[in-house]
């Protein structure tokens, strides 16, 4: 079987697969496969896929925390706000009163 073949066969492969877990890992590694089949030297490191997808994971659970915490701090940011507001608004009734004595 040539190189050409083999990739038509991996495309025609990945078209006949319905949708699941099998279909989108290979879909995933569509790239490194073809460059695999065009080199005779070429492997696919599922070593370092595993590391990068580690890291990411941990890149992501790292990133919901900030998010959780500047979500956090804009709750009290807004509830600073509405108390000075509210403050505000006394003191301005406040001076409306004083004016009228």
């Amino acid at each position: 079987m040539t190189k050409l073949e083999e990739k038509i066969m991996l495309q025609d492969t990945l078209r006949a697969m319905s949708s699941g877990y099998v279909r989108d890992i290979l879909g995933g590694l569509y790239q490194e496969i073809e460059r695999a089949i065009d080199s005779d030297f070429v492997f696919i490191d599922f070593a370092t896929r595993q590391k990068e997808s580690d890291e990411h994971r941990l890149a992501m659970i790292e990133a919901a925390k900030q998010r959780a915490a500047i979500k956090a701090e804009i709750q009290d940011l807004e509830r600073k706000r509405d108390h000075l507001q509210n403050g505000l608004a006394e003191l301005r009734s406040t001076v409306a009163r004083l004016r009228m004595i």
